[in-house]
């Protein structure tokens, strides 16, 4: 029990002096976050407010991804690069409040390499190496809700919840087992299907924490 009151105690001594000095939007104009995303990686944002309800800013953020499966027919590798950046228009639901929403246009980078053996056939033809390559389109949109916090002596504290999207993956497939450019072609599908590519990546949520400053 008194381990629980010395805990409230310094929650307490932390938080109290923040609302303390807890400021407007309007007192700042311009806003710098770092931002850490759970599934796009980690990045960065520079913001300005144009008034007491309106912010326009530009961020990026960007992760990588490797790793591996076994299957009776093939061992697999997986390579997934992640870069964006967006054009980001936020509206701001109460005068110099936190909560808003936004909206956004996205330019991407994201490619997703499966690389692997195959034991048995490649599409129906001979087995051999392949590596099937999933490369979506640059242009996208990012939409969501979110809530930025900042103190008066500019500590700025934020979250959102949304998510990016922007269609589906152009496919490319290669292989050295001999195959026909058809039987590529439907190894190509095969595997598009097993990984989920139409639906794991096309529509991808943001989960979002940011710390900076305002000024």
């Amino acid at each position: 029990m008194n381990n629980l009151k010395t805990l409230c105690i310094l929650i307490a001594a932390l938080i109290l002096p923040m609302i303390g000095f807890a400021g407007t939007r309007d007192d700042r104009s311009i806003e710098i976050l770092l931002q850490g995303n759970v599934l796009l990686g980690s990045g960065a944002s520079v913001a300005y407010n144009l008034g007491d309800h309106l912010t326009f800013g530009v961020g990026h953020y960007a992760a990588s991804f490797e790793g591996d499966g076994e299957t009776e027919e093939n061992n697999e590798t997986y390579e997934a690069d992640f870069a964006t950046s967006e054009l980001f228009i936020r509206f701001y639901f109460f005068e110099n409040a936190g909560l808003y929403i936004s909206g956004a246009l996205v330019s991407r980078d994201w490619e997703v390499a499966v690389s692997g053996y195959d034991s048995t056939d490649i599409g129906g033809g001979p087995p051999g190496n392949y590596t099937v390559t999933a490369t979506w389109p640059n242009t996208g949109t990012a939409y969501g809700l979110g809530y930025n916090w900042t103190a008066g002596f500019g500590l700025t504290l934020g979250g959102f919840l949304g998510a990016v999207t922007g269609g589906e993956p152009e496919l490319k497939g290669e292989t050295d087992s001999g195959a026909t450019q058809d039987q590529v072609d439907a190894h190509v599908d095969e595997v598009a299907e097993e990984e989920g590519f139409g639906e794991k990546y096309n529509t991808i949520p943001i989960v979002r924490f940011q710390i900076g400053y305002s000024f």
